[in-house]
Parts: structure tokens; C-alpha cells; sequence
């Protein structure tokens, strides 16, 4: 009777065992899938957020700009800021959208992907193109093709954008691929709006035939803008 009674005892310590443990692998499951979704709202809060401050910037016209205040959660892979959406990847595969806002603007730039609150500045350059974040946008260059002759002293390239600030580089991407940066010396922000910088032989050359030279800006953060053209032709005739 009593080693019975000890059979049992053990039978049911092992019972609650692993009920306690299925209790435990149902709970941390649960905990994940909460989780999961969490940062799946979060996002979608993000790039919901974006998207209607650049509506909003965009219907008050070039020159109004905002700032939100978003959270981005943990885990993201990847964001994107282009065309008429904004979007984050979830490390799970998980896409935050703002298709469904309906963006009325071009947006470009970029959001953080580390976890944490952001103030991320919204601003209509024009009356197409929103810029979400701090990355500068160039839209001109004045002028945008030089005759070689023209780089000794050295041409005076005015570079029209937003988003300009003291200690700003310019780099130029040679056709043949190599990215150099013009001398910060020969570069000069004249404000928000305006960055200036002198064209010399040691960084620009006779390109008569495609593919051209393209310019490229650079924030404090390392990120580049997008880029613009820049010809260099043996005569300022085939400009």
C-alpha cells in the first residue's frame, strides 16, 4: 500500500511537471505573439504618423515643415521613404505600410532603425517632393555643365536643395565609379537652401561621352542625398 501510495505521489509530481512546463511554453508563445504584435502597431503608428504630417505639409505649400514625435520599435530590418509610401520591415518579416493614407506628395529621405522616440522633421521643399528626416535634398545646380576650361583657377557650382548645414561635404561620383570628395575647403553653405563649391582639375575632367559626372551631398550623419548630374565638356559650346 504505501509503495502504492508513493507511485502515485511521484505519477502526479510528474503530472503537474509538465503541466507546469506546457503552462509555461503556452505563456512565453503568448508573450512572443504579444509582442510581435505590439511592435507591429508601433510601426504602423510610425509610417501613419509620416504619412499624414506630409500631407499636411504639402497642402500648406513650399517652405512648411513639422516635426512628429514616433516611437520605432525593436526588431526593425529596414525602412524606406519613397515615391508616394513610407514603410518598415519587421526583422519578422512584418510590413508597416502608408498605402492606405494615400500620400499626396513625392516623399524621400529616411527614419531611424534603432529602437527609441524620434523627433523626425517633416518639410515640403516644393510643391511635389516632402522630405521626412534630416537628409539634405539637392534639386539644381548652376550651373549643371562646364567647359574644361573653366577648371583652371577653378568654376563656381552653386548647389540648390534644403536641409543645409555648416561642416556639409560634397563628394562627386567619377563614370568610372570612384567616389571622391571635394576639399571642404572649396565648399561653402550659404544657408538652408544654398551650398557653393569650386570645380577644379583635381577632381572633375573632359567628359565629353556618357556616362556623366554626379554630385552628391553629405550631413554630419554620414547619410548622402540623392544625386544630380554634372558635365564636363571640352567647350563650353556642347553644354
Amino acid at each position: 500500500m504505501i509503495r502504492k501510495k508513493g507511485q502515485i505521489f511521484h505519477e502526479n509530481i510528474i503530472l503537474w511537471g509538465a503541466v507546469t512546463v506546457l503552462i509555461i511554453v503556452v505563456m512565453l508563445f503568448s508573450l512572443k505573439y504579444l509582442n510581435l504584435n505590439q511592435r507591429a502597431s508601433q510601426a504602423n503608428d510610425v509610417v501613419k504618423s509620416l504619412a499624414i504630417t506630409a500631407n499636411a505639409v504639402h497642402n500648406l505649400g513650399r517652405g512648411s515643415k513639422d516635426t512628429v514625435l514616433v516611437y520605432v520599435p525593436a526588431g526593425v530590418n529596414s525602412t524606406s521613404v519613397s515615391g508616394n509610401d513610407i514603410k518598415i520591415i519587421l526583422k519578422d518579416g512584418t510590413v508597416a505600410s502608408a498605402e492606405a493614407i494615400q500620400i499626396n506628395a513625392k516623399v524621400v529621405g529616411g527614419i531611424p532603425k534603432l529602437q527609441g522616440y524620434y523627433h523626425i522633421p517633416v518639410r515640403a521643399i516644393n510643391d511635389e517632393i516632402v522630405i521626412i528626416g534630416n537628409i539634405p535634398f539637392i534639386v539644381g545646380l548652376e550651373p549643371d555643365c562646364i567647359g574644361v576650361n573653366q577648371l583652371s583657377p577653378g568654376a563656381n557650382i552653386t548647389i540648390n536643395g534644403d536641409g543645409f548645414q555648416q561642416g556639409y561635404n560634397v563628394y562627386v561620383l567619377w563614370p568610372g565609379g570612384q567616389l571622391y570628395q571635394i576639399d571642404p575647403s572649396l565648399v561653402f553653405v550659404e544657408g538652408s537652401y544654398i551650398m557653393k563649391f569650386t570645380a577644379t582639375p583635381i577632381n572633375f575632367f573632359s567628359n565629353p561621352n556618357p556616362p556623366p559626372f554626379f554630385i552628391y551631398v553629405e550631413n554630419l550623419n554620414g547619410e548622402f542625398s540623392n544625386e544630380l548630374e554634372f558635365d564636363v565638356m571640352p567647350s563650353i559650346n556642347q553644354c
